[in-house]
């Protein structure tokens, strides 16, 4: 069997402005590098080998600016929209 290596890329998408992330993980995110990322409805986009995987959320906290860290606590099963 031939190995392969997943094309993945990861954002935060809030209105017209896509923030690149890190990780992703049950409640929270993790931004590439520091950003003012706006409150409101947002979606988190994980796209591997070109197929996109989505969860709506709500951004209600400013990013932590030690760790770039963003909490989006219905980041869950629930969320998922394909």
């Amino acid at each position: 069997m031939t190995p392969h290596s997943a094309h993945t890329t990861l954002a935060l998408h809030c209105g017209d402005r896509v923030f690149p992330l890190s990780e992703i993980m049950p409640g929270r995110v993790s931004l590439q590098e520091p950003a003012e990322v706006p409150l409101g409805p947002a979606s988190v986009v994980a796209t591997v080998d070109g197929r996109e995987h989505r969860w709506n959320v709500t951004v209600s906290e400013g990013v932590n600016p030690e760790t770039f860290e963003l909490r989006v606590p219905v980041l869950n099963a629930a969320a998922y929209v394909g």
